[in-house]
């Protein structure tokens, strides 16, 4: 009969009993043995994550549009940079970042970015108001609020808006787009049609018709600021006789209301203005803004 042997309990009555160098090690091993825990967690992590990336199963799946009537859809997805190669992730993320890229699209005053969590994305775009429109050749272009222009194929609904015509070329229009937004809205709700007229020595001048049969004469890149300082009350009031309003740099030309008059007389009298005061009027716009005052 074998007997037991009784476990020998040992029993640590100061700290001077316990092996200080065996101690260390084992924190140490301890230390190790819990960095290569978190390394190989980490690196298991990040295996999964270029795993998912990789996949398929990351990517966007479906991108729908809807609210846009005018706005291209093309343009939309363009400026949004979005397709079926993007990370549904980085849309979660980023959705607001994407809204504003979606901003920059003609005829897009809002646009609102939802993306779910198996990669569907939807875009819901608010439009902005049409203030304008014209052809260019056989196409037809809307102008927004913002100053984007838009080509469209329905020009079923262009009833009350401004006209633009006889501009060429796109670039111009655009350009033309972009200064006519910024001008008061006092003064564009009276525009009724809206020409290009350029001269020999002044190719970028356009015509403002107004309802009441006045026309202003402008330039395009001087129009935004000119109207800007330009008092449309007082002037229409004070010189309720003047149908044609030159605008050249600092100097207003004004021409006399004439039933026979026509834009060939204007462009060959405004060059005699300073000389015949008894027609025509050429006033500096501050100094005549200061009088009405």
């Amino acid at each position: 009969m074998t007997k037991r042997k009784s476990k020998q309990k040992k029993y640590q009555f100061n700290e001077h009993d316990e092996n200080q160098v065996q101690a260390i090690l084992q924190k140490r091993k301890k230390k190790k043995k819990k960095r290569r825990i978190r390394f190989a967690l980490f690196a298991v992590l990040i295996i999964a994550i270029i795993c998912f990336l990789i996949s398929p199963v990351s990517k966007v799946k479906s991108i729908d549009i809807e609210g846009n009537e005018y706005a291209s859809e093309s343009e939309i997805l363009k400026n949004s940079h979005l397709s079926k190669k993007s990370f549904y992730p980085v849309v979660l993320v980023t959705s607001s970042f994407v809204s504003k890229k979606i901003k920059k699209t003609p005829m897009v005053e809002q646009a609102y970015v939802k993306c779910d969590l198996i990669g569907n994305v939807k875009i819901t775009i608010k439009e902005s108001t049409k203030i304008a429109w014209g052809k260019i050749g056989k196409k037809t272009y809307i102008i927004d609020r913002n100053g984007g222009v838009c080509e469209i194929t329905n020009t079923d609904d262009l009833t009350g808006l401004t006209q633009v015509s006889d501009f060429k070329k796109l670039s111009p229009f655009k350009k033309f787009a972009k200064a006519y937004v910024k001008i008061p809205s006092l003064i564009r709700n009276d525009v009724s049609d809206i020409v290009y007229s350029p001269k020999k020595q002044d190719n970028t001048r356009i015509a403002l018709k107004l309802n009441d049969g006045k026309i202003f004469y402008l330039r395009i890149e001087d129009m935004a600021d000119q109207l800007a300082n330009f008092d449309y009350d007082a002037y229409m009031q004070t010189y309720s006789d003047r149908c044609i309003f030159s605008f050249e740099g600092d100097n207003l030309f004004m021409k006399k209301c004439s039933s026979s008059t026509s834009e060939s007389e204007e462009d060959s009298s405004s060059q005699n203005d300073s000389t015949n005061t008894t027609e025509d009027t050429q006033t500096q716009q501050n100094t005549t803004q200061q009088d009405t005052n």
